[in-house]
């Protein structure tokens, strides 16, 4: 497991660009990702020809630690990226998109729409090159 987040972790870096705003987030996925109760996955995606990562999928599934420092990370964010959020069957979705460098960076938060259910959520980040061959 530690060899799987070392890797999302590299991942990570090779895709890090300067004054990035998204830096909370990714600290928190991170932080979380390593302690209590929660689930990391990560995938990526490469060029077959070339062996270049194209794209990288970050999941963090939190079971029964506390949501909250996720959902005031996004809600800080909110202003540094284009934004879209939805309420459907009882379920709030955030997603923050921005672009820089060559690469598109989507957030995603998916919890409970019932502030009182604060607990338990799951963020995506999805690190894509759109840089054109």
């Amino acid at each position: 497991m530690k060899k799987g987040h070392l890797i999302g972790i590299l991942m990570w870096m090779a895709f890090a660009f300067p004054a990035q705003a998204q830096n909370s987030i990714d600290r928190l996925v991170e932080e979380y990702s390593t302690s209590g109760p929660s689930v990391f996955t990560s995938a990526v995606e490469r060029d077959p020809q070339t062996r270049k990562v194209v794209k990288v999928v970050n999941v963090l599934e939190v079971k029964s630690q506390q949501i909250t420092p996720f959902v005031r990370a996004f809600e800080r964010e909110k202003s540094t990226a284009n934004v879209q959020t939805s309420i459907k069957n009882g379920e709030s979705t955030v997603v923050l998109t921005c672009e820089k460098n060559g690469f598109r960076r989507i957030y995603m938060l998916q919890r409970r729409s019932d502030p009182r259910a604060y607990i338990g959520g799951k963020v995506t980040i999805i690190i894509k090159s759109i840089t054109k061959k």
